[in-house]
């Protein structure tokens, strides 16, 4: 069911193809439009809805901040060809995703994570074999000049040699724990599951790079199901989330889940509710101008 016409026809085309999946199923999709504006557009060459033309989409795969997620993977990669043959089975990916948890594979983790450690640590130290063979990974990896290279290494955004490889090997020396600045704070630093580096890499493939993320804490919506995560923009979990406001777009596993964060007093309009009393924990980015019709 499609309510008003579609932003955008590639996510048309992608929201049409869940309706029917196995052959056997005859998938019916509706479009709702309206008498106005982009509705009446669309009604008009209602043709396109049956066969839409996708434009050309170009990737910015030049782009400074894609180049400085890029070399965040390319170092992975890179880590993962210098370990040496004696250290255990398994994946950079996941070493760098958390702490090693319990059990018999837990060994084999802090394992591959103490010679991940050795190679940072040469790195930083100035060994000029191990800094060159990243260099030329790098610039060979992502096609980069000389001079390119140099700028992701060194250069602010989230440089590689002064950002990126600091924190990881501060996590993974100290177990991910965290100094607390106050008792409420957690004993772990930023950790999300199944995903290195969340401070240098976004969570979906084309999601905004250097954007705060809320991470939302989702009930299991069926029996035996366990507690999921999602995540959001900061912008978008505003809006979704603001108190008062009832949303389904964490039930789709359950047609009667819904999710929403009650009020204090359901008969006032204007209400002030701190983020304190909604949020489990949030950190301090700062001060930030907001422009609101027009005026700053």
């Amino acid at each position: 069911m499609q309510h008003k016409a579609p932003r955008d026809w590639a996510a048309f085309v992608q929201r049409k193809g869940r309706a029917g999946r196995r052959r056997t199923m005859r998938p019916w999709t509706i479009v709702a439009l309206s008498d106005y504006g982009r509705d009446r557009v669309a009604y008009q060459a209602y043709d396109q809805f049956f066969s839409p033309e996708l434009p050309v989409r170009s990737l910015p795969v030049s782009n400074r901040y894609v180049l400085r997620m890029q070399a965040a993977f390319a170092l992975m990669d890179w880590i993962a060809r210098e370990l040496p043959q004696e250290a255990p089975t398994g994946s950079v990916w996941s070493d760098f995703s958390g702490p090693p948890q319990t059990g018999w594979w837990a060994n084999n983790v802090k394992a591959r994570q103490n010679f991940e450690v050795e190679i940072l640590k040469a790195v930083l130290d100035g060994n000029s074999d191990r800094s060159r063979s990243l260099m030329q990974y790098i610039q060979s990896a992502l096609g980069l000049t000389a001079d390119e290279t140099q700028s992701i290494l060194w250069d602010a955004p989230r440089p590689l040699l002064l950002s990126v490889i600091p924190t990881i090997l501060r996590r993974l020396e100290s177990g991910w724990r965290r100094v607390q600045s106050h008792p409420d704070e957690p004993t772990l630093d930023h950790v999300v599951a199944d995903h290195p580096l969340p401070d240098f890499v976004p969570q979906q493939l084309f999601g905004d790079l250097n954007l705060p993320e809320v991470e939302i804490v989702i009930d299991p919506q069926q029996q035996g199901q366990a507690t999921e995560s999602d995540f959001l923009p900061i912008v978008q979990a505003l809006k979704t989330l603001a108190p008062g406001r009832v949303s389904r777009r964490f039930g789709y596993k359950h047609r009667f889940a819904n999710h929403w964060f009650p009020l204090p007093n359901l008969q006032d309009h204007n209400q002030v509710v701190p983020v304190e009393q909604y949020c489990i924990e949030f950190e301090e980015a700062g001060n930030y101008q907001v422009r609101d019709g027009g005026c700053a």
